[in-house]
């Protein structure tokens, strides 16, 4: 059987999407939660790793003391890197999608990579950078 979390203080549910939770209702999830309201979390700061719920999953994760004993569990570790891996893995498929744009645009163009580079003003060996 799982203990069932509540927000005492807040004005919201624990069922109500995470990016509507606040620093303190994630703080509280972090502290008090279980694998339910960590995973939770996660999906909300996957889903968009620079959104709101990253930003107050930040904010939350500085107001946890690393002395207190609270992290037997490794949650806030587990947090941070949610974080850093998520926006590692966007940053990497935003720079895919800009890859692939512009092999399209050199394709569609008919151009040589070179020529295509002189025309948009740039260099082919900063052009095949992408």
């Amino acid at each position: 059987m799982t203990a069932t979390m509540t927000f005492r203080n807040l004005d919201i549910e624990p069922e109500a999407p995470v990016e509507e939770w606040g620093v303190a209702g994630i703080l509280t999830a972090l502290e008090r939660g279980g694998i339910t309201q960590w995973r939770a979390i996660a999906a909300a700061v996957m889903a968009d790793p620079w959104g709101r719920a990253a930003r107050q999953l930040e904010q939350a994760l500085t107001c946890v003391d690393a002395d207190s004993g609270f992290d037997e569990s490794g949650v806030v570790y587990t947090m941070r890197q949610v974080v850093t891996n998520s926006r590692s893995r966007a940053e990497a498929d935003e720079r895919r999608a800009v890859a692939g744009r512009v092999r399209d645009m050199v394709d569609r163009s008919g151009l040589a990579a070179g020529e295509f580079a002189s025309c948009v003003g740039t260099s082919a060996s900063r052009l095949s950078t992408y």
